[in-house]
């Protein structure tokens, strides 16, 4: 996700971002996870990413509101509704972009925590239950997986 929030920065990047997202909101029924996760997606941008995201949501917060008042989906065999989740998210985001001050007050703890990241990102950290190695090019973690009793390393190459 910082990935993409970075992106929003790019005016090119960002005019393909933005329609994706706003086109995945209007997803209804069995394809509720596309809406919750594009909520989840928003949220984090309004709060990493390029002012223009936030002034954006502000100026499409009836869609976001939308979602809050009428997101509806429940299986049919377990009863359980997923929208309750989706509804609560659009909620809490509609809230944040209708006030300014906690808007910003957000924004600067995000770009706090991402500068305090950016600092122990050439850092070794070890846990508990395994070791993490950070470097600049590449990002190596190993873990210790209790349930198949065996090291598991995953090897991701940022660019």
């Amino acid at each position: 996700m910082s990935e993409i929030a970075d992106l929003t920065y790019n005016v090119v990047a960002y005019a393909e971002i933005m329609p994706i997202i706003w086109r995945r909101l209007e997803d209804s029924g069995r394809n509720w996870r596309h809406v919750h996760k594009s909520l989840v997606l928003l949220d984090y941008l309004v709060r990493t990413g390029s002012e223009r995201v936030a002034r954006e949501c502000r100026e499409r917060a009836w869609a976001i509101q939308g979602i809050a008042d009428s997101f509806e989906f429940a299986e049919s065999g377990e009863g359980q509704d997923h929208a309750a989740g989706v509804r609560e998210r659009a909620r809490a985001l509609t809230t944040l972009l209708r006030d300014d001050d906690r808007l910003r007050n957000e924004r600067a703890k995000a770009l706090k925590a991402r500068e305090r990241f950016a600092q122990n990102s050439s850092a070794v950290s070890t846990a508990s239950l395994g070791v993490c190695v950070y470097t600049d090019v590449n990002v190596v973690i190993m873990s210790w997986d209790h349930y198949a009793s065996h090291i598991s390393c995953v090897y991701v190459c940022m660019f």
